[in-house]
């Protein structure tokens, strides 16, 4: 069943399974390890204590409907170049549109580096669609974040685009 959602074609194929049931693996949403992939792939720890410094960054936002037709868009083109990290994250975005009980309606993730996965290169990629697609605006912040919002559009990411992967490292605990 978890290979049908991510290989799904159309969104009117993932609305035919989302009638049959919930995805699996991805409902309940335990956004931060679940939406981001760090169970897998381990968010890297930064080993200086201390707040991180404000940079400039960039901010886009998006619903899902934009992000499916783009993923379509780009499949079509070519398919190798929606990674299934890509297709899990919409399947998440998806699921969360009818969360179930005990699922946050907003969150806000902070993006850190991993260990290996392609979360990081994927969550730039979509900046950079959404960038040359979409409106997008300049802020400071000193973490790069993902984040579900209740007003539409529903999805924010804030990050530096030029990067491929997030600055700052995951504090110590």
């Amino acid at each position: 069943m978890q290979e049908a959602y991510i290989n799904a074609h159309s969104m009117a194929e993932v609305k035919e399974l989302l009638a049959v049931g919930p995805i699996p693996y991805l409902i309940p949403l335990n956004a931060i390890d679940e939406m981001l992939d760090y169970k897998r792939f381990l968010a890297l720890i930064d080993p200086r204590p201390g707040p991180q410094q404000s940079r400039p960054m960039t901010s886009v936002e998006f619903d899902m409907e934009w992000l499916s037709r783009q993923l379509y868009s780009v499949r079509q083109g070519n398919p190798a170049s929606v990674t299934v990290g890509m297709r899990r994250m919409e399947m998440q975005l998806i699921a969360h549109k009818t969360p179930v009980k005990g699922t946050p309606l907003s969150f806000n993730l902070n993006i850190w580096p991993t260990v290996g996965g392609t979360m990081n290169l994927d969550i730039h990629q979509i900046v950079r669609w959404a960038i040359a697609d979409l409106s997008s605006s300049s802020v400071s912040s000193n973490l790069e974040s993902f984040a579900c919002t209740k007003v539409q559009p529903a999805w924010r990411i804030i990050l530096e685009p030029e990067l491929d992967r997030p600055r700052y490292f995951k504090p110590a605990a």
